[in-house]
């Protein structure tokens, strides 16, 4: 599985997020970069990176992680038995921000994708025939959430619209 276009864009959106966010607000995030290496139940890497008592954010935290599984966990494979024991590689973005205006929303968000491939004979055909040459199942996804401290109706109608508008044309696919 080839997630690497994804990893890139995912880590230039982290670094876009936090880059506005210590300009508008003045503070710098501290990093935290994390390994799982090779023989833990997952392996992979990530990128922490965290505001605390900040001019405009009281505290807040943008998250990068890329990990991989030999094998799909069995809840995972209920609807999908033709993926039991199936590799994976799971990727995503996630921040919540908590501003000290208790007016302004605080902000939850994540986008991620999961790829998985079936091994053995079974996996070349049904993977090249309906999905190319690398997955057999990919999801991409993402929720966002601005739940106001205190609520003004104005202003929760006004966030709802622009949410709904910058996410029209995105989809979750599962195939």
């Amino acid at each position: 599985m080839s997630t690497t276009a994804v990893r890139d864009y995912l880590l230039g959106l982290q670094q876009r997020i936090v880059s506005t966010m210590q300009q508008l607000d003045g503070g710098t995030f501290a990093r935290d970069g994390w390994t799982r290496a090779p023989g833990e139940r997952l392996q992979g890497d990530g990128l922490t990176l965290c505001i605390d008592d900040g001019a405009l954010l009281e505290r807040g935290g943008c998250n990068f992680s890329h990990v991989r599984g030999a094998q799909l966990p069995p809840s995972a494979t209920q609807h999908r038995p033709e993926l039991a024991g199936a590799p994976f590689e799971a990727l995503g973005v996630s921040l919540v921000m908590h501003p000290r205006n208790p007016y302004v929303p605080t902000v939850h968000m994540n986008v991620r994708m999961l790829a998985a491939a079936p091994r053995g004979p079974r996996a070349g055909a049904v993977v090249r025939r309906r999905h190319g040459p690398d997955a057999l199942l990919r999801i991409r996804g993402g929720r966002a959430a601005l739940p106001p401290q205190l609520p003004r109706r104005a202003g929760a109608v006004r966030r709802r619209s622009v949410i709904r508008a910058s996410s029209a044309g995105a989809t979750s696919t599962s195939s």
